[in-house]
């Protein structure tokens, strides 16, 4: 089976955490999470192998929104990016992009 949806989505979310963040990065962080966040759903995670499914996991820390509260209205996913330090950037930018990599892989 491959997976075309997933590699599009990441390669999308990839794309959208690249340089400039015209709008401010905590702004594109919050939009590649809303991209993420719509194919984690049903994510058919029968043939990942253990690479995937830890960066799955760390992606789903990253990306835990328990406990983040909006006040403001501003959505949980953007409260959230705006809570990221720089270690948090980065390593949500390379599990999207291992993640997107390991997708398209299986396209070919």
């Amino acid at each position: 089976m491959a997976y075309e949806r997933e590699a599009s989505i990441f390669g999308t979310a990839r794309q959208i955490l690249m340089l400039p963040h015209v709008d401010g990065v905590a702004v594109d962080v919050a939009r590649a999470m809303g991209e993420i966040d719509f194919v984690l759903k049903d994510m058919d995670r029968t043939r990942l192998d253990g690479s995937a499914v830890i960066w799955l996991r760390e992606l789903a820390g990253l990306m835990d929104f328990n406990g983040i509260s909006d006040p403001e209205l501003k959505g949980r996913a953007q409260v959230k990016a705006e809570s990221f330090g720089v270690d948090d950037l980065l390593r949500f930018s390379l599990v999207v992009n291992d993640l997107a990599s390991w997708f398209e892989k299986r396209c070919d």
